[in-house]
């Protein structure tokens, strides 16, 4: 049910709603993985969630050479139900290198639900979720933390922390998963902040930003690490 857009138009779109000049090269690398979750567009799945059959991802370009046909992520036959509501019904989806690709519905389909098993936040009742040809779904905790940092998550709410600085914000990940000095992670953070037209803000907390200025220091964070994947949940 999902209507083609151009990937060209959806980055316009996207840039304009964050208030990022056209002019800038885009924020990830062009061979990233890019998943865009984005609603209420369309209904997909009603109160049975996203369903196998509803084609719930559209592909809107792709990088076709041989190296980028394989896929990074793939999901296979997936399940999830909350109770008696039956959020994720038999998903199957592939997302390979270079591709950015949308999912749309309505509030409360499962767009979100869908992104959080690709990073392993939630685990399926049933199916399998694959990265890199590695089954992740069955994988313990200890294993998931050295993953995760390839993947760069935009969180629906920004998600900031409200007791960090923009600079602390922006520079976690990097702390967390890096041996990096103090320098070299403060030059990172301004050049993210750059790149969302923030640099200037390291010293604010989230409680002086706009929602739309909060929205891009999480957009900033979710690239820090420069990501093989990056998920954007409701962007706009």
């Amino acid at each position: 049910h999902a209507s083609h857009v151009r990937a060209d138009q959806t980055t316009e779109s996207l840039r304009e709603i964050l208030g990022l000049p056209f002019s800038e090269q885009p924020v990830v690398h062009k061979h990233a993985v890019k998943l865009i979750a984005n609603g209420p567009v369309t209904e997909l799945g009603h109160h049975r969630g996203i369903d196998a059959t509803a084609q719930c991802a559209n592909h809107l370009s792709s990088v076709d050479t041989a190296s980028n046909h394989h896929p990074v992520v793939r999901l296979v036959k997936v399940h999830k139900r909350f109770g008696e509501l039956i959020v994720l019904n038999g998903v199957n989806l592939e997302l390979r290198r270079g591709e950015t690709t949308v999912i749309i519905g309505e509030s409360g389909s499962g767009k979100s639900v869908l992104l959080n098993h690709i990073v392993r936040l939630l685990k399926p009742d049933s199916g399998e979720v694959y990265f890199h040809d590695q089954r992740i779904d069955d994988l313990p905790e200890r294993e998931l933390t050295v993953l995760r940092p390839r993947f760069g998550f935009l969180f629906q709410l920004s998600a900031l922390f409200d007791s960090l600085s923009v600079a602390e914000n922006v520079g976690f990940p990097i702390v967390e998963h890096t041996k990096k000095g103090r320098k070299e992670v403060d030059e990172i953070v301004r050049r993210k902040l750059g790149m969302v037209g923030l640099d200037g803000l390291q010293d604010k907390w989230p409680a002086q930003l706009s929602g739309g200025q909060k929205k891009r220091v999480a957009l900033a964070r979710a690239i820090a690490l420069d990501p093989e994947i990056v998920l954007y949940d409701e962007p706009t």
